[in-house]
Formats: C-alpha cells, sequence, structure tokens
C-alpha cells in the first residue's frame, strides 16, 4: 500500500487540544487521523447501500428470467 500525503487547515487551538487528547493515549495526532480515515473509509454510505439493493434486484430478475426460459 502506498501512503500519500494530506493538508488541511484548522484552528490552531482546536490542533493542539487534540495532540494533548492524542498524547494522553500514547497516540501521535497522526496516528490518531489515520484511525479516524480509516474508519471513515470503512463506513458505508447511503449510496453504497443502494447501489447493492439495486444489484441484488438486477440479479434476482436475471434469476427469474432465465428460470421462466428453461
Amino acid at each position: 500500500m502506498r501512503n500519500m500525503n494530506i493538508t488541511f487547515t484548522a484552528d490552531e487551538k482546536l490542533i493542539a487540544r487534540a495532540r494533548r487528547n492524542a498524547a494522553k493515549k500514547g497516540r501521535s495526532l497522526q496516528a490518531e487521523v489515520r484511525d479516524w480515515l480509516a474508519q471513515c473509509a470503512n463506513q458505508p454510505s447511503p449510496n453504497n447501500e443502494l447501489d447493492d439493493l439495486l444489484l441484488r434486484l438486477r440479479q434476482i430478475r436475471e434469476s427469474s428470467q432465465q428460470t421462466l426460459r428453461t
């Protein structure tokens, strides 16, 4: 897996608090952000759920059509 760098802007005080909270857990802010990003990427979005449902419906329809032909 290739790592990418990202840059974002946030309030200085917010970043300082986040660094302190991460340090209290024995972690870096970078590690906390990396974990947060992984959680965001793994959460199903409503669009993904809809796509999955549509795919299943198509498969059912195709299966039904094949059954009728035989």
